[in-house]
């Protein structure tokens, strides 16, 4: 009987799926509808600052992924990257320069960071230039033996984010992401 009650809710619900797909299929056949994401036109265009005096600079050299480099005045650079995970480590890589501010990120004032670490830094984070907590969290076990990760979001202001990351790795915080969409 088991078998029974289970067997028709889902013959039920197989012949609905049907007929959602067979009434779709008009709209996927439109343009614009449908379509698959594409990874290599999502695009973040960094605005970096640089002082005169410093050295050039090889931004091939940094990351390969870095694209589209024009140089409207001297020390200021204006490029393309690729969005989500690798634009984190694009800044990551861009944080090593003590020199270097990205001023803007597809013209955001704020992003979002993920960080997470095993101690509690709550205090320290807020008190960073540019930057607040927006929540922070933990679960009640992670899998590892002992006390489990925290997690915060911080809210940052575009000009601080180097700096930012940079605090946080002396620390030995762990970035996760930068999240490019806050506002």
């Amino acid at each position: 009987m088991a078998f029974i009650t289970s067997l028709v809710p889902g013959v039920v619900m197989a012949v609905l799926f049907a007929q959602l797909k067979v009434l779709s299929t008009p709209l996927l056949l439109m343009p614009g509808f449908g379509e698959s994401y594409d990874e290599e036109a999502a695009r973040e265009q960094l605005v970096v600052l640089r002082p005169k005096d410093a050295p050039q600079i090889n931004w091939k050299r940094i990351d390969e992924r870095i694209s589209e480099i024009t140089c409207p005045v001297q020390g200021l650079y204006i490029m393309k990257v690729p969005t989500f995970k690798v634009l984190t480590d694009i800044c990551k890589l861009l944080a090593r320069d003590e020199n270097m501010t990205i001023l803007e990120i597809s013209s955001q004032k704020q992003v979002q960071m993920k960080v997470s670490s095993r101690s509690d830094w709550s205090s320290e984070l807020n008190s960073l230039p540019g930057c607040q907590v927006a929540v922070h969290f933990s679960y009640p076990t992670d899998g590892i033996p002992g006390v489990p990760c925290t997690q915060w979001a911080l809210q940052v202001e575009v000009p601080y984010l180097l700096s930012t990351m940079r605090a946080c790795d002396r620390r030995g915080i762990r970035i996760e992401q930068v999240y490019d969409f806050y506002n």
